[in-house]
């Protein structure tokens, strides 16, 4: 996931771990992180996510964790 997140392609990783097929890789290794999708988008759009993200703060993600 390490790797993925910092850019490595995604066929890379799955010949590095010896996948035969690409889709095991993308099943376990290839998901959005929450910090992944706030980067993209303050890419994109700096304007949406001027404030700093509400999960770093640990009262939110502690409340967040708690909910089944």
């Amino acid at each position: 996931m390490n790797l993925y997140r910092q850019g490595m392609p995604l066929t890379i990783i799955a010949e590095m771990l010896g996948h035969e097929n690409l889709s095991t890789t993308s099943n376990f290794y290839a998901f959005a992180t929450v910090d992944m999708i706030h980067e993209a988008m303050k890419k994109t759009s700096p304007e949406a996510v001027a404030e700093a993200p509400i999960w770093k703060n640990k009262d939110i993600r502690d409340m967040l964790y708690s909910l089944d």
